[in-house]
């Protein structure tokens, strides 16, 4: 919702989602738009989103890889410009989990 606050921190779903691949590539997972809440860093995200998508709690290799593809996805988009320094109300694109 434009203007409206971000989710609290203990949200576990993105504030919003929305399709980033084009209508004609059929089955292909989409990205997701996150919006930071504050208190959130890249590492809680991924766990959360990576937990949320694999109806499990995942182990830390596996946040660790997908982490790093949040990270590779956002990093020339930070205003910060750097992955431990993310800001409320920044969106971040929150790659698919293959």
């Amino acid at each position: 919702e434009p203007g409206g606050a971000p989710d609290p921190p203990s949200a576990s779903v993105p504030a919003r989602a929305e399709n980033r691949e084009s209508p004609s590539t059929s089955g292909v997972a989409a990205y997701e738009t996150y919006a930071v809440a504050a208190g959130d860093n890249l590492w809680a995200i991924a766990a959360r989103h990576l937990e949320t998508a694999m109806a499990r709690k995942p182990t830390r290799a596996e946040i660790t890889n997908y982490w790093r593809s949040v990270v590779a996805s956002n990093q020339s988009n930070l205003r910060s410009g750097d992955p431990n320094l993310i800001f409320p109300g920044e969106l971040l694109s929150i790659p698919p989990v293959r």
